[in-house]
Parts: C-alpha cells; sequence; structure tokens
C-alpha cells in the first residue's frame, strides 16, 4: 500500500491485481485491492475483496472492519452493525475500548446508523462499537 499512500493509486491495483493472479489465498492484498477500489467508488468489487480476505483468514481483523464500513457507506446499517459486531469479538479487551472509544464519538454525526443501531438486537457494547466510517 505503499504507493497507494504515495498517491499512486493507480500502480498500486495493478501491482495487487498482479500480486493476486500470482497468489489468490492472499487475504492481505485482497484486503488493500478492496481499500483501493472502496476509495475509487467501487464499492460492490470492494466489498467482495473484503469478503474473500475474510474467507481466507477469518482472523484478519482488518477485512471485517473494511467490510463493515462498506455496508455502512452503502446505507445498509444492520450488516454494518453485524459485521462490525462479528470483527469486535475478534479484538482483545484492551483493543476493544479503543475501537469503542473511536466509534462512540463518531456516532454522533451518523443520525442513520444511530436509529439503525436502536433498532437491532445487537448486545450494547458492540452496538457502541461500529459507527465509525
Amino acid at each position: 500500500m505503499d504507493l497507494a499512500n504515495g498517491g499512486q493509486t493507480i500502480q498500486a491495483k495493478a501491482h495487487l491485481t498482479a500480486a493476486l493472479r500470482l497468489l489468490p489465498q492472499a487475504a492481505e492484498a485482497h484486503n488493500n485491492l478492496g481499500v483501493l477500489l472502496a476509495q475509487e467508488g467501487e464499492m460492490q468489487n470492494a466489498m467482495d475483496h473484503f469478503s474473500t480476505a475474510i474467507r481466507l483468514k477469518p482472523e484478519y481483523l482488518k477485512p471485517h472492519l473494511n467490510l463493515a464500513a462498506a455496508y455502512a457507506k452503502r446505507g445498509q446499517f444492520k450488516e454494518a452493525i453485524a459485521t462490525g459486531h462479528q470483527a469486535l469479538h475478534r479484538l482483545p479487551s484492551q483493543a476493544k475500548m479503543s475501537w469503542l472509544s473511536k466509534f462512540r464519538a463518531v456516532s454522533n454525526f451518523i443520525p442513520k446508523a444511530r436509529r439503525a443501531i436502536e433498532l437491532t438486537e445487537v448486545p450494547v457494547s458492540s452496538q457502541e462499537y461500529f459507527v465509525q466510517l
């Protein structure tokens, strides 16, 4: 992702696509390509790559969080919350508290998500967890 961070998104996508041709089981490459696609607005393709990364390496947290954010950006808040809830269970306790505080701070800016959270039967700890985009 160094190329993408340096503003060379086209090159980064090309490198990740080539890497996935050689190593289709590389969960990290699927996640990173998903991030680039999401930044370009190709949300469905991004979500497909996040899902593939999760399937390949379920313990890898980043694609869970990215998939949850992608659902939220599409207005699919129930799915975002459920995916965030799954990711929350993969975090150690100290990391959970850090993420909870970040999501709590951002939640005030997303009224639809807050309403979806209120309507969803998810334990309170995870309700506060996912609302960061």
